[in-house]
């Protein structure tokens, strides 16, 4: 595999664009951050389901951030674990929540 492709590459890049650092993203999937550290430091690649977590949290996060109109903090492992858990429980998509974001933001104007 290509250097540049690698999940030591991609992810801290991944994560840099969203504003989240690594122990929080590791926090959320629930896997310990060392194992990023480890890969993020060349010495030892993710398992394919750790790496598939925080790729999967990475892409959820994104859409999610490109449905809200502004900035959003991912600082606090335990409340996006909350949030995530509640949509995915509540079969919350993002369109559903960039529709009601949408209709917040056009009832003030």
């Amino acid at each position: 595999m290509l250097t540049a492709l690698s999940n030591g590459i991609r992810l801290p890049a991944k994560m840099r664009e969203l504003g989240i650092s690594g122990k929080v993203a590791c926090a959320i999937v629930g896997i310990p951050a060392s194992r990023l550290n480890l890969c993020t430091t060349g010495v030892q690649d993710l398992s394919p389901g750790d790496a598939a977590k925080l790729h999967d949290l990475c892409h959820r996060l994104a859409a999610i951030q490109a449905a809200i109109p502004f900035p959003l903090n991912f600082g606090n492992a335990d409340r996006w674990s909350a949030i995530l858990e509640h949509m995915t429980q509540e079969n919350v998509d993002v369109q559903a929540l960039a529709d009601a974001v949408d209709k917040v933001f056009n009832a003030r104007q």
